[in-house]
């Protein structure tokens, strides 16, 4: 790969990282068994090719943890400065707890549906700096994951598919 080729690729993925959350409102709105594969397909097509430019730097990059460590910071911090921009306490608690849905959720499941050979490396560096940057416990978890935690059922009788 060419140094201009790579370079459009890293920039690329860096700017994709703080287009992430332009989605969180509306995808923890439709956060339910019935929205969620349809949200999520819709989110993956979207990002497919930020997706795409961190696998092609990761796979050319001669220090791939770096590389997806860089990405993890450059995406918590977007988080950090989102955060930090409201005035009032409340205000800050209440993005918090929506940016910690938004990625237990969507992004790291999005990562790792990927499944390329980036995806397993850079959703273990999000959590990792995630819990570090906002002192939270989070653990990876794919979209089979999430979606099996949907309710199928009420006192032992079924509902919905």
């Amino acid at each position: 790969m060419d140094a201009v080729l790579y370079g459009q690729l890293y920039n690329e993925a860096m700017m994709g990282m703080d287009t992430l959350f332009e989605d969180m409102k509306d995808s923890l709105k439709n956060f339910n068994k019935k929205s969620y594969p349809n949200v999520f397909e819709r989110m993956m097509k979207k990002y497919g090719r930020v997706w795409l430019c961190i696998e092609e730097v990761y796979n050319h990059d001669n220090n791939k943890e770096a590389w997806v460590n860089k990405l993890a910071e450059r995406f918590v911090g977007y988080a950090k400065e989102l955060i930090d921009s409201k005035k009032w306490k409340f205000q800050k608690e209440n993005l918090q707890i929506d940016c910690n849905m938004f990625v237990v959720t969507y992004v790291i499941p999005l990562v790792l549906e990927y499944k390329g050979n980036m995806s397993e490396p850079f959703a273990n560096a999000i959590t990792a700096c995630w819990n570090e940057a906002f002192g939270t416990q989070m653990e990876c978890g794919n979209y089979d994951t999430i979606y099996s935690g949907f309710r199928t059922s009420i006192f032992g009788i079924p509902f919905g598919k």
